[in-house]
Parts: C-alpha cells; sequence; structure tokens
C-alpha cells in the first residue's frame, strides 16, 4: 500500500527587495520536509511569485498572480525598506496579497495562518526612498489596528531561527486547531524526494539536542563573562589614566596631555577589538543553542511522554537566559552612556572611541536578537508543555 501525506501551501509575498529570506524560507521548508511526512504525515510546498507562475494574459500582472496563487495554507508576508510596486487595487502587490490572504482569514479564521516579517536591519543611505519607507512604516501600523501580530528581524540568521520556530508552532496546530475543513491535497510519499545525505542532523534525537543546547548556551555564557571582563577592564584603565591626568602638576604642555589621553585611546582600541573578536563566537554559540532548544522542543512531541519534566527543565533554562540577557543589556546600555560621554580630545581618541561605540552597538543588536528569539523558543516550550 502506498503511504499518502498531505500537503500544506506556503505562499510567500515579498517586494524585491527582499532575497536572502526567500532562500531560508526554502532552506526551512526543505529541512522540516526530512521529518513531517514520517512524524506527522504532512509536506510542506513554497509557492512565489517567482516560482509558481508562467506568462498568461490578464487585466494587469498582479492580477494572473492573484489567479495563479490562489490557493494556500499559509501567507507569510515580507517587507523591508520597499513596500513595492502599485497596481490597479492597492499600493503595491505585496499588499494586494495580503488583503487577500486577510480576507480569506475574515471569512473562515481556521482555513489560514497570516505570518507577517519586518527586516529591521540598516540600509545605505543611496536605498532610502522615503516614500516607499513610509508606506512601510505606515502598512505596519495598520496591521497593528487590524490586530494582526507581526514579528521583527534585525539579521537573516535571527529571521531563520524566528521563522522555523514559528512554522513548526503553526504546523503543529494544522488538523486539530485549524486547517480541518481545508482541502487536503495527498502527496505519495514515494514521489517525495529528499536528499537525505544532505542532512545528517536527522538521526539526532531528544537527548542529544538537549546536550547541544546546553553546551552551546554554556559557551555562550562563558563569552558574556569575558566581555564582562573587558569592561571592567576597560573601565579601570579609564579610571587609571584620569588619575595619572590629575596628579600631574599644572599647567601641563598639550604634548604631555597629549600623550596620557592617547594611552586611553590605545585602550579603547584594545577594548574595540576584543569585542569584534568575540561577537561572531557569541552569535554562532548563542544561535546554535537556540536552534538545538526549540529542535529538542519538537522531538519531545515526538516522544509523546507523559513525563514533563526535562522540557519543563528545558524552558526553565531559556527563560533564565532571557532574564540573564536581559542583565547583560542593561549593563552594556550603562556602560555605552559613560564612553558615550567621553570628550572629543584628540584625532586618535575620537577615532578608538567611535571604534568602541560601533562595537558596543554590534554587540547590543546581537544580544536583543538573542533575547527575541529565547522569547519564541519559550512560547513554543510553553504551548508543548501546556498541550501536552
Amino acid at each position: 500500500m502506498i503511504k499518502s501525506v498531505s500537503m500544506i501551501s506556503i505562499f510567500a509575498s515579498y517586494p524585491r527587495d527582499i532575497e536572502e529570506e526567500i532562500q531560508v524560507i526554502n532552506d526551512t521548508i526543505t529541512e522540516l520536509n526530512i521529518t513531517l511526512p514520517e512524524t506527522r504525515r504532512l509536506y510542506l510546498e513554497l509557492k512565489t511569485w517567482d516560482t509558481h507562475t508562467f506568462p498568461d494574459v490578464g487585466d494587469d500582472p498582479q492580477s494572473i498572480i492573484n489567479q495563479q496563487i490562489s490557493e494556500y495554507d499559509i501567507f507569510i508576508g515580507l517587507l523591508w525598506k520597499r513596500f513595492g510596486t502599485k497596481t490597479p487595487r492597492s499600493l503595491s502587490g505585496t499588499k494586494e496579497e495580503f488583503d487577500i490572504a486577510y480576507s480569506k482569514a475574515q471569512e473562515d479564521p481556521n482555513s489560514i495562518k497570516l505570518l507577517f516579517y519586518f527586516n529591521n536591519s540598516p540600509f545605505s543611505i543611496d536605498d532610502i526612498d522615503p516614500d516607499q519607507i513610509k508606506m512601510v512604516k505606515d502598512f505596519k501600523t495598520n496591521l497593528s489596528d487590524l490586530g494582526v501580530l507581526y514579528k521583527e528581524y534585525t539579521n537573516i540568521e535571527e529571521f531563520g531561527h524566528m521563522l522555523r520556530m514559528n512554522l513548526n508552532s503553526v504546523i503543529a496546530g494544522y488538523g486539530k486547531d485549524w486547517g480541518v475543513k481545508n482541502h487536503k491535497t495527498e502527496v505519495a510519499q514515494e514521489d517525495i524526494k529528499i536528499n537525505k545525505k544532505e542532512h545528517l542532523e536527522e538521526d539526532l534525537g531528544y537527548l542529544d539536542s538537549l546536550e547541544i543546547a546546553e553546551e552551546n548556551f554554556s559557551l555562550a555564557t562563558e563569552i558574556t563573562e569575558r566581555i564582562t571582563g573587558y569592561m571592567e577592564v576597560l573601565t579601570e584603565k579609564t579610571i587609571n589614566v584620569t588619575n595619572e591626568m590629575n596628579s600631574v602638576e599644572t599647567p601641563v604642555s598639550a604634548s604631555r596631555s597629549k600623550i596620557m589621553i592617547n594611552k586611553g585611546a590605545d585602550n579603547l582600541l584594545h577594548f574595540s577589538q576584543n569585542l569584534e573578536g568575540e561577537i561572531p563566537r557569541l552569535s554562532d554559540s548563542y544561535f546554535q543553542g537556540i536552534y538545538y532548544f526549540g529542535q529538542a522542543a519538537e522531538l519531545w512531541l515526538d516522544l509523546k511522554s507523559e513525563d514533563k519534566k526535562s522540557i519543563v527543565d528545558a524552558r526553565d533554562s531559556v527563560i533564565n537566559a532571557i532574564d540573564s540577557l536581559l542583565g547583560t543589556v542593561g549593563a552594556i546600555i550603562s556602560f555605552r552612556e559613560v564612553i558615550s560621554s567621553l570628550p572629543r580630545i584628540t584625532s586618535k581618541f575620537n577615532q578608538a572611541k567611535r571604534s568602541s561605540l560601533s562595537a558596543i552597538d554590534a554587540l547590543l543588536n546581537e544580544l536583543n536578537s538573542f533575547i527575541n528569539l529565547s522569547k519564541e523558543v519559550q512560547k513554543t516550550m510553553e504551548r508543548i508543555i501546556e498541550s501536552s
């Protein structure tokens, strides 16, 4: 007997400035499709206007897209710095596609799920189009007014982890909380072609994932402690330079003052170099930790275990990580204020100060991404704990 699986169709809607995210969506779906057919009898299909439309004649190009991509179970909308091109019926194609999906959700909330994401990463001043940016901001405000919960991200790694967790949460309820009445396209499992050799992690189990997550969280904690140490060392060295300047009898020549000030500049440069070296390692360890905690949560569902202790402990580890991150962010913000308040004295000192502030801002950006992702994992785990 040929086994069959139900296909969940996902429509991604986006303007042309969104590129990396579509590859991330495709990669995420490919990864999920490794296990979904076996564990949940489901298979995901991605539809985009790039891949699922063909040349045709209609009232206008957007009307053709609407006609050719009219059936889907999950809508994923993405916006960054561009709102898109106006259509005869809407301010942009992406907005028109969202409006159609939103109307479907209003008609039958259990027939479709809407996920919307905004890219908050910086962009070149040459890419700024005030009208486009204003329309994106206005649309975001309008989503809130409509009662649509959207998510924001600041880098592609954060988006990837967030998307995976959100998709898993949505898929977990398919056929139970929503999609019950949807027409289900059946696909023969033997027709699903997945190159499993490229996905060696498929054999990882629940405990394996937990172990990897905990190891990476432990490493992230070590790196964070080193960064805190760099801040303490810089603070101490700054105090020493200040004391040295205060101990010198006045009047002090400009050249003598410059020598002492540039000691402070060297300290700032050394701090920024240390920080820049640690940030990639911190990002890698924390993103890996979050990824495997999320994977552990998914695998725990498959265990069908009545003992919730391990998943509750994992959830508590994530909550503790969030609390720790919030405390670290607060300390770094205070430290940044101290650095920012340092006076502009010499060109070398000014450059060192600017370099330090830039490194601190990059670190804060990463830490805020970690907090957002950790909260997503926490929500996923709590949903699993409550429903099991």
